[in-house]
């Protein structure tokens, strides 16, 4: 596209230095051809803009879901645990209580 843009640019640096005038029709035809070449440009910008918020939006929500993961597995986590802890806690309190029992009925 930039080439595009640079070699009509080129040629009417060209024509200039030369001092050629060209007819109403060529220079409307080479006006034309640039106009052309500039809209196609910015389309295809555009396209490239959205394409490239769609990849960003796409990444963002890939990352946003690894974080709610790793959330949840932390969550499950930290309840394993708290059920590992609470069920130890409750054997060795059931333990301190038969030893208690079993000592005071001596």
């Amino acid at each position: 596209m930039e080439k595009v843009l640079e070699t009509i640019t080129n040629v009417e640096r060209e024509i200039q230095q030369q001092h050629v005038e060209l007819e109403p029709s060529r220079q409307r035809a080479l006006e034309k051809v640039r106009q052309e070449v500039r809209e196609f440009s910015r389309t295809k910008q555009k396209e490239l803009d959205v394409y490239q918020e769609r990849l960003t939006q796409d990444a963002l929500s890939r990352s946003h879901s690894q974080y709610q993961t790793i959330n949840e597995g932390k969550q499950d986590a930290m309840n394993r645990l708290k059920k590992q802890a609470t069920a130890h806690f409750d054997e060795v309190k059931n333990q301190l209580i038969k030893e208690i029992l079993n000592h005071g009925n001596r």
